[in-house]
């Protein structure tokens, strides 16, 4: 289940701090299936489970803004190209 998070950017703290959470539960659920403590068993889960839940959420807003920063560098880029085609123009037309 958690190999699936491997690739999540280091710098996202927010990110860091839930799957973390996430690592621990799961740690402290295995522990409590070998000594049958059904109940805490399954509150764990459910907190395992809000926790992913919150992951969940943050990649997907990490992701739309991702989105939106890609469309500022797009004309970005274009701007600086052509910057750049002028330069040579009017360099080589000396």
């Amino acid at each position: 289940m958690l190999r699936v998070w491997k690739g999540i950017r280091k710098e996202s703290s927010k990110n860091q701090i839930i799957l973390t959470i996430v690592k621990e539960l799961n740690g402290y659920i295995e522990k409590l299936k070998t000594n049958r403590d059904s109940e805490k068993v399954e509150e764990l889960m459910k907190l395992q489970l809000e926790a992913t839940k919150a992951l969940c959420k943050a990649l997907e807003k990490e992701s739309k803004a991702e989105h939106e920063k890609s469309h500022l560098l797009e004309p970005y880029g274009a701007i600086v190209l052509a910057l750049e085609e002028e330069f040579q123009k009017f360099w080589t037309s000396k």
